[in-house]
């Protein structure tokens, strides 16, 4: 596509040398760090470069997950090429696939980040900035005796008695992934199957807690409460057992979503920031 002056191309995959470009023009500006995943697995390309000859002066991409009608885009053009139209036609390139993809909406969040200013609890990676609350929990500063006794039954007190019954033996259980470094947690029951689980990212300085799911056939009876409670409790014992520090919390959720954001204050999470999201129907 181009207008005589700029090219505007597509993507599902980014190359070595798409990249540097990216990384070049982010640093005209970096104060805003670009974010988006290298390459996807999409029926649609999901990155788009504006070039001036062999410049790029413009990328947009969007993240989005498969079955979701709505996506987050991040985008920048570069300072000396801005109000020459040239976010419009990567934006219409992008709705031709957000369409494919069934996607409706698009979300901009405005992270900025200063290039001297370190990703801590306080300024956490942009990669986790995908809803507009920032929550967390120091578990330096956790309530004492919400930890469970050592038969654990307590914790299964709130969920039916059937489960009771399954659960009574259950444990939390993790696995390092070496590949993308990112620690799986799942609860499981008698017969080891998968009921709820997430995963946690070490940060060093905070531990990120992402990818919260319960089976669809075990939703509302009380077992993302209780891997959330087993994930704290863990924290504390490795805490108390070793005499460290215990570690921050943090996770990132949808204000629409009121089940998840009244789960995670019960548990202690406190709000850190709100991010304001702008809204396009594509």
């Amino acid at each position: 596509m181009s207008d005589n002056i700029f090219t505007i191309k597509a993507y599902n995959s980014l190359t070595t040398d798409v990249l540097e470009c990216i990384e070049s023009l982010n640093s005209c500006m970096p104060e805003y760090e670009l974010y988006y995943e290298e390459e996807v697995q999409a029926d649609a390309d999901v990155f788009f470069a504006a070039w001036y000859g062999s410049r790029l002066i413009g990328f947009f991409s969007f993240i989005y997950v498969p079955g979701c009608d709505e996506a987050e885009i991040t985008a920048l053009v570069a300072p000396d090429m801005r109000g020459r139209g040239v976010f419009g036609l990567l934006l219409n390139e992008a709705r031709r696939s957000a369409a494919i993809l069934n996607i409706r909406h698009f979300y901009y969040a405005p992270v900025h980040i200063s290039d001297n200013t370190p990703a801590t609890s306080s300024n956490p990676s942009p990669a986790y900035s995908h809803s507009e609350y920032l929550l967390k929990l120091d578990c330096n500063n956790y309530p004492a005796g919400t930890s469970d006794n050592a038969s654990g039954s307590a914790l299964y007190c709130g969920l039916p008695g059937s489960l009771q019954e399954q659960l009574a033996a259950a444990n939390l259980f993790f696995h390092e992934d070496e590949e993308d470094e990112s620690t799986f947690c799942c609860i499981t029951d008698s017969e080891d199957n998968i009921l709820s689980s997430c995963y946690l990212d070490d940060e060093n300085s905070y531990i990120c807690i992402w990818g919260v799911e319960t089976d669809s056939h075990h939703r509302r009876k009380g077992l993302a409460s209780l891997l959330m409670q087993c994930i704290i409790d863990h924290a504390l014992t490795a805490s108390n057992d070793n005499n460290i520090p215990a570690p921050v919390f943090m996770l990132q959720v949808s204000g629409r979503n009121t089940a998840a954001l009244n789960l995670y204050k019960k548990y202690g999470f406190l709000t850190e920031s709100r991010i304001d999201y702008y809204s396009l129907h594509s």
